[in-house]
């Protein structure tokens, strides 16, 4: 009976150290900061990460890690096509449209693209060709034409070549 004892403790004992380590993966995907995964890239992979230096949230994710593990987030949460409109603009969880992803992703990140496209297109409605001059803040942050002409106004352009990436 002793020797079975002892042999159900160590089967519990591997079983704790493997959920500890599985746990302990778990961790650092989901909340050890970009600093570990930056040094771990550079060891591993020789590549150099690069953080940017906003935090809107104060999350202490930076706005571009925040941004991207989110809309990675909606995406894999493999949410419903609904092109409804909705008073208030906001369709529910798990519902949405392809530019549901952009400002869902900025929203986690601590921005409200609805109040900064319906500000733009208050400062300059002549930019924004598809509201007639009649903006709807219910849906404008949702029309593709509307995000394009907001970050073509106020993003920067970055290349898509990954061989003419600089520093």
């Amino acid at each position: 009976m002793k020797k079975k004892t002892h042999r159900t403790r160590r089967a519990l004992a591997a079983g704790a150290l493997l959920l500890i380590a599985l746990g302990l993966g778990w961790l650092f995907r989901q909340h050890i900061g970009c600093a570990a995964r930056a040094a771990y890239n550079r060891l591993r992979y020789g590549v150099t990460t690069v953080r940017a230096p906003a935090d809107a949230d104060r999350d202490g994710l930076d706005d571009a890690a925040d941004i991207m593990l989110s809309a990675r987030r909606y995406v894999m949460a493999d949410p419903v096509y609904d092109s409804e409109y909705y008073d208030g603009g906001y369709p529910p969880e798990g519902r949405g449209v392809c530019a549901d992803v952009i400002w869902r992703a900025l929203k986690a990140a601590g921005y409200d693209l609805k109040a900064l496209i319906d500000r733009d297109i208050a400062a300059a409605p002549q930019a924004y060709a598809l509201t007639g001059g009649v903006p709807d803040s219910n849906i404008d942050f949702r029309r593709v034409a509307n995000l394009n002409t907001y970050f073509s106004r106020h993003g920067e352009t970055l290349t898509t070549d990954p061989e003419d990436i600089s520093a």
